[in-house]
């Protein structure tokens, strides 16, 4: 019976099927990773006790094929070498997920930290200690991590007394791998308790506009600007109210003012500054650090091209453009010229320069308008007015809709379904929903795909203690609760790695294309600092560069520009116990193939000096 297992797990059959399966399994998380991203792979496939389960059963079959030829005769020397480099290979990815450790470290410019947060997530819950208890007591869960939602009892902890009974529960109800923070209307569970809620959409054949409105009682009308039409939502209080509703009209229009010209948004350097377009016309402002200097030389509020000119056609700001001008220092020679629109970025454009030999700036422009400006693209400033407002029984809602002279359109009661006409640009107004005393919620909306890049989504837990009403924690987040007559306060997060030394942000560079705000590169140039040597150690980490020290290899990973803020840049880390036979697995291996290329009968031959082989 041993001899025909050890036949059939040295069989070419199984090599075949053990082959084709490692083969589906890595199509399937190739599958999953665009799905779910590279955690979600991770998860899916890499992580799971049946993808070891695959490996072990390949490296089986590579070690009884290579032990069915024993005792092994020289020409069998690459035979064996090649084995036994896929053995040594795959013990090396076993070390690797077993001890390896990969995180992230993120580390402000000018400052250090040594902490690395993993990929673990964890429940802390901490006891606080009470008069007849010395010190709190702190318990840490790992929470079972998925590529999709998950329901149920994922974890159940219960709470204990001094007699070790039950004193209450903790249940983690759901699980979402990538969650975004909402916050949603709902009908307050107490009626006359709550604010007014409406949610409406503006439509016609050719776009559709959908938004909350929500009737603050300190602000008395909330008001939002939809493009085609300004909205006011209020609760009327009194009959008196009502009256005044219906007999209100809105004012003539009159020209729109400007507060400002946009603003300038400029990468350089590692540093992000936002600067308002009206404090740069004509005169010069130093980026600080830097030893840049900006200056607007021209703003076109409405920017078009005529006679092959940029001019601006009015003072309207349809199209707001600005020509900029970027110096070295207080150096005319080296100045270079910019062209940028607010509303078609794609336009941007850097002027050539004199002296192209000298290598561009690394700066990066871009030109938002400001809010106003943005809501009146393609709409212009003649806008209808649309009153909405709860009556003062909170039983029925009105409206009144005004054309952009000032005149009545039209008017009624409006119930949640119903489609009544605006009476400008063939617009339609349709109550969604209608919540006449409403709360917010906090609920974290569940993202089951990635529709491009794999971006970093937060994890969210729904937990649930005792009798208290279940609550969602984002990673980060903590609550305290009261169970037993002791306060207990639950964190959510990933576990974390402290370093035996500190990574220390001396300078962080983000290189774009020109003209553009594109990053090109990344650098971040750190001093490590290790309290067991006497010397740091400066290095350069950029994208193909990492830093090797202590065992770790830091990459960098991305960053963080916040206008007014210190750069942060994000470093990848990683400890790999297994890349040693990983490396010597692959060398082994790709020695064993030379050999059996060169050591076949022929060459075999001829290297014995025409000699038979003997065993």
């Amino acid at each position: 019976m041993l001899k025909g297992l050890f036949r059939f797990f040295s069989s070419v059959k199984l090599a075949v099927f053990s082959l084709l399966l490692l083969s589906a399994v890595l199509a399937y998380a190739t599958m999953m990773g665009s799905f779910y991203g590279m955690r979600g792979s991770q998860v899916a496939v890499y992580q799971r006790w049946w993808f070891g389960g695959v490996l072990f059963l390949l490296g089986l079959n590579v070690f009884c094929a290579a032990m069915s030829r024993y005792p092994w005769k020289l020409r069998q020397a690459g035979f064996v070498l090649t084995h036994l480099g896929i053995i040594i290979i795959l013990v090396g990815a076993f070390v690797t997920q077993k001890y390896g450790i990969d995180g992230n470290l993120q580390v402000s410019e000018m400052q250090q930290n040594r902490e690395v947060m993993l990929n673990d997530l964890k429940l802390t819950i901490v006891k606080q200690a009470t008069d007849s208890e010395e010190s709190t007591k702190k318990q840490e869960i790992i929470i079972p991590e998925s590529h999709v939602p998950r329901e149920g009892k994922i974890v159940e902890i219960v709470f204990k007394d001094k007699s070790e009974k039950s004193a209450g529960t903790l249940v983690v109800e759901k699980f979402i791998p990538r969650a975004v923070p909402e916050n949603q209307m709902i009908m307050s569970p107490t009626k006359g308790l709550g604010t007014p809620a409406l949610k409406i959409a503006l439509s016609n054949n050719r776009f559709r506009i959908q938004e909350w409105l929500k009737a603050d009682p300190q602000e008395k009308k909330a008001e939002l600007n939809l493009g085609p039409a300004i909205v006011t939502f209020q609760k009327l209080w009194t009959p008196e109210d009502e009256k005044n509703f219906w007999s209100q009209k809105p004012k003539k229009p009159e020209a729109a003012k400007v507060a400002d010209k946009g603003t300038l948004l400029v990468d350089v350097a590692g540093q992000r500054f936002a600067l308002k377009v009206s404090d740069l016309i004509n005169q010069w402002r130093p980026l600080e650090k830097s030893g840049f200097e900006i200056r607007v030389d021209r703003y076109l509020p409405y920017a078009v091209v005529e006679n092959n000119k940029l001019i601006s056609r009015s003072a309207d700001p349809r199209n707001p453009a600005t020509e900029v001008s970027v110096r070295k220092g207080k150096d005319s020679n080296q100045t270079e010229r910019f062209i940028l629109f607010a509303l078609m970025p794609e336009h941007n454009t850097q002027y050539k320069r004199k002296d192209e030999s000298k290598p561009r700036f690394e700066v990066a422009l871009s030109l938002m308008p400001p809010q106003q400006e943005q809501e009146l693209m393609g709409v212009g400033r003649s806008r209808g007015r649309l009153y909405l407002a709860q009556n003062s029984s909170d039983s029925e809602l009105f409206y009144r809709s005004f054309g952009a002279s000032g005149d009545l359109n039209s008017e009624g009661k409006i119930a949640p379904g119903k489609k009544v006409p605006t009476g400008w640009m063939n617009i339609e107004l349709e109550v969604k929903e209608w919540l006449p005393f409403s709360v917010q919620k906090e609920e974290p909306r569940s993202v089951e795909k990635l529709q491009g890049a794999d971006e970093p989504f937060l994890t969210a837990i729904k937990v649930k203690v005792d009798s208290y009403p279940s609550v969602w924690l984002l990673e980060g987040m903590g609550k305290m609760f009261s169970v037993g007559g002791k306060d207990v306060v639950v964190q959510y997060h990933r576990d974390s790695l402290m370093l035996p030394f500190d990574i220390y942000l001396d300078k962080f560079t983000m290189g774009t294309n020109p003209g553009t705000q594109q990053a090109a590169s990344f650098t971040s140039n750190v001093t490590v600092k290790d309290p067991n040597q006497d010397e740091q150690k400066k290095a350069v980490i950029s994208m193909n560069e990492p830093l090797k020290y202590g065992g770790y290899y830091f990459y960098q990973a991305s960053y963080q520009l916040t206008p007014g803020e210190p750069a942060v840049s994000v470093l990848a880390v990683n400890f790999d116990p297994g890349r040693v036979l990983k490396y010597l697995g692959s060398l082994i291996m790709t020695l064993g193939i030379s050999l059996m290329f060169y050591l076949n009968p022929h060459y075999l031959k001829v290297f014995l000096g025409g000699q038979k082989e003997t065993a």
